[in-house]
């Protein structure tokens, strides 16, 4: 389907069954992901996932799933090259898909992610910007129900960069192309710091010539300890019950209402308080071991 009006593709890679300890949970968080990226305000958006299999629910009508017969990467603790190579010859092939769409803007996503309802409308009304990258956008807690803000989120969460696809140097390919053939096409970098990860990029295109620019909202939910994810954190900082607007934005349950997700609230506050008296009083004794003496009777400060 091709549009004459500009459009946003979201693309998504799905981990290899195989790497997953409870497969079905992966799927879990992808069909509540997808229901937050396909509630865009504006229509002219596609989804593509990409993954070894298909899933086991209805996808969106907006949502087309791309198979692929990659191998599993080895399992290990947190990320690795291999994993992240696999991810980016996956979303590779996901650009490659999105193309079909003569798409403006591509934005990869993870699937344990919410994101805005507006994201598809801010992008469209400015198709010719290189792209954006989300500084500011929020941690959520499934499990305590509660969310904050993050500063620096694209430093955290791989949901964070919206670029132009020619950006990456599409190369003339098909959706079958192997794991060699994608790299060779994309180059090695591309794959394994753009496309599989995302600590390189923001300073990659500024160093390039085409700078992104911060986006003007939150743009996105980080899911803090899915199980699926390389965070098994809590919410480690004062959090608060997800108020009605942020659950119509993202896509979230409602958690204002929720006396347990207010306790968990007052409870990273506790925690937080702790934790910054600690601080204090680690550098104070810090201070006091380095030497650091008072001035004596009729000395002046320095």
């Amino acid at each position: 389907m091709g549009y004459n009006a500009p459009v946003l593709v979201f693309v998504g890679a799905l981990m290899h069954p195989d790497f997953s300890a409870d497969y079905a949970r992966v799927e879990d968080l992808l069909e509540r992901t997808l229901a937050s990226v396909c509630a865009q305000r504006d229509g002219a958006f596609r989804v593509t996932v990409v993954g070894n299999r298909a899933p086991r629910f209805a996808l969106p009508v907006e949502t087309e799933f791309v198979e692929v017969d990659f191998p599993a990467p080895r399992r290990g603790r947190g990320w690795s090259p291999e994993t992240g190579f696999d991810k980016g010859t996956k979303v590779a092939v996901g650009v490659l898909a999105a193309m079909r769409h003569a798409p403006d803007h591509v934005m990869v996503f993870d699937a344990d992610v919410f994101v805005s309802d507006r994201l598809a409308a801010f992008t469209n009304s400015d198709p010719d910007a290189n792209g954006w990258y989300l500084t500011n956008g929020y941690a959520y807690s499934d499990a305590q129900r509660i969310i904050r803000r993050i500063d620096g989120f694209h430093g955290v969460c791989g949901t964070s960069i919206i670029v132009k696809p020619q950006l990456y140097g599409v190369p003339d390919l098909g959706v079958t192309a192997s794991q060699a053939e994608l790299e060779a096409g994309f180059g090695s970098f591309t794959i394994r710091e753009l496309l599989g990860n995302h600590s390189e990029t923001v300073a990659h295109f500024a160093a390039a010539g085409t700078p992104l620019r911060p986006l003007p909202f939150q743009g996105a939910v980080y899911t803090l300890a899915t199980g699926q994810n390389w965070s098994a954190r809590a919410m480690d900082n004062f959090a608060l019950p997800v108020p009605r607007r942020l659950a119509r934005e993202f896509g979230l349950p409602v958690s204002s209402t929720d006396p347990r997700a207010a306790a968990h609230s007052a409870h990273s506050f506790a925690r937080a308080v702790r934790r910054r008296l600690r601080q204090r009083v680690d550098r104070r004794s810090s201070s006091s071991h380095h030497g650091e003496e008072r001035p004596s009777a009729g000395q002046a400060d320095p």
